[in-house]
């Protein structure tokens, strides 16, 4: 039923604690027998240790119940890419979704909208729009020596994001618990806490001065003090800025607020991308805004009888040729 080869299921349970939103069907798996081989180059290689616990991947739905896969992962010592963790027949290196799962989101994806495609697999919208396992494959099979690098705008429109939601999040449970004060104090930041501290006017910086004391546990006064460090990372040095960033995995990791969670996770495994961001001084922001400009064309387009038309219409938005209304000569 889970569909995968070379897999044994363990054990099958129903998992419906507190800390999940929602039952969560999770089947422990483990590899078939066979020699152990590296994720990245797929050659055999030997045990190295049992890399420090087990994982968890995202799996299609069975019915109305979410499915996860989780089990063990060893590292084993390639001679070629060091000490990595083995494949699993179920999923890309560094993913946290089965590929199954992955090829039905990619599919999706062409034939309805983001916010549909986030809602039937019960996913964030984030999540449905991050390509990036299919990018890091892709590039690696046909651009094997290419450095990636990411725009900053993007690394810290995570963690503002995040901020986002804890801030919802903790205004609502004080509003619930009758709490006004806190529930006013919270409010007041509304527009505040997003914005970088030197673009603030007199009003949000008195607010803001007062969320550490307003909110509860100061989580999101904590939340906001983790932002700030990514802001002003991509200006410092790549030495400075590698050290930086591993001090700010580990406090974001020890924080205890579940909707850090995801950027810090994020953030961890585009470690390499950012500190390469960083040492070239380059970003993607250029790329972004192409693809930014055919999603536009692909809207305009709606009713074109075939693709070639559409293709035609990005070339000539996108290809940059002066066109002019004509005026009337003098």
């Amino acid at each position: 039923m889970l569909n995968v080869e070379d897999m044994m299921v363990e054990d099958v349970s129903l998992d419906d604690s507190p800390l999940r939103d929602a039952p969560v069907l999770v089947a422990r798996v483990r590899c078939g027998k066979g020699a152990l081989r590296c994720s990245r180059c797929g050659r055999k290689a030997p045990r190295y240790d049992n890399g420090g616990g087990g994982r968890s991947w995202r799996h299609q739905d069975f019915g109305c119940f979410r499915v996860e896969l989780s089990g063990p992962v060893p590292r084993v010592e390639c001679r070629l890419r060091g000490v990595v963790v083995s494949r699993v027949p179920w999923a890309e290196p560094g993913g946290r979704f089965t590929r199954d799962f992955g090829s039905g989101c990619a599919w999706l994806m062409t034939v309805a909208g983001q916010k549909t495609v986030s809602g039937f697999p019960h996913i964030a919208w984030r999540t449905a729009g991050d390509g990036a396992g299919r990018i890091d494959s892709s590039v690696a099979e046909h651009r094997p020596n290419a450095e990636r690098v990411l725009d900053p705008f993007h690394i810290v429109s995570w963690m503002t994001d995040a901020l986002d939601r804890v801030g919802k999040r903790l205004w609502n449970q004080a509003r619930r618990d009758g709490n006004t004060t806190a529930a006013g104090a919270m409010r007041g930041v509304e527009y505040a806490v997003p914005g970088n501290p030197g673009d603030l006017t007199e009003r949000q910086s008195t607010a803001l001065a007062t969320l550490a004391d307003a909110d509860p546990k100061g989580r999101l006064y904590r939340s906001w003090q983790l932002r700030e460090p990514l802001r002003t990372l991509p200006r410092q040095p790549v030495e400075r800025a590698e050290a930086e960033l591993k001090r700010w995995i580990g406090r974001a990791s020890r924080c205890r607020i579940p909707e850090i969670v995801e950027p810090c996770g994020k953030i961890r495994r585009r470690r390499d991308d950012i500190l390469t961001t960083i040492r070239l001084g380059h970003s993607n922001a250029r790329i972004e805004a192409f693809n930014n400009k055919i999603k536009v064309t692909i809207r305009m387009a709606h009713g074109f009888r075939d693709t070639d038309n559409l293709i035609a219409m990005i070339k000539l938005r996108s290809a940059g040729p002066p066109i002019h209304l004509p005026t009337p000569i003098p």
